[in-house]
């Protein structure tokens, strides 16, 4: 299925939607107010494992506390990881989940991919932009990406 996500809260209500939307209002789509967490699945007798689940979990733990922000609890992202990849007919590839501080109240979305074949050498460049350890930001996966955006097209 093209476009499923699972879209709901971090205390894991809500559900699987095709396609799925997010207000124009939330503050991670306005002002990159949100973080991510991209887990590869591997299929189990159960339906997918993620191996590293526990490493992202405590990751976007701790990126939420920085940003102020309520974060799901690693029951809550195992259940909804099932559930989209139940719907979405994955068991090898990509989740992304992607935490935003919402209009008000924490959004949680996830979403599914397969992962593309090997397509040969990874091509590694050197560019003009710096990041700032000193911004607060430093260090965390946060859904503004303007500053990698930038740095590709070098």
């Amino acid at each position: 299925m093209s476009g499923v996500a699972w879209v709901g809260t971090v205390d894991g209500a809500g559900g699987v939607a095709d396609p799925a939307t997010v207000p124009v209002t939330d503050r991670g789509f306005l002002h990159g107010e949100g973080l991510f967490e991209t887990m590869r699945v591997l299929p189990a007798d159960d339906g997918v494992r993620a191996p590293l689940l526990a490493e992202h979990v405590e990751r976007l733990a701790d990126g939420a506390r920085r940003l102020g922000l309520v974060a799901p609890d690693a029951g809550c992202i195992a259940r909804v990881l099932r559930d989209v990849c139940r719907a979405s007919g994955l068991t090898d590839g990509a989740v992304r989940l992607t935490l935003s501080a919402g209009d008000g109240k924490p959004v949680m979305v996830l979403t599914t991919r397969p992962i593309p074949p090997d397509s040969g050498p990874v091509r590694l460049a050197v560019v003009t932009a710096r990041r700032d350890p000193s911004d607060p930001t430093a260090g965390l996966k946060t859904t503004s990406r303007a500053f990698w955006a930038l740095a590709q097209r070098e």
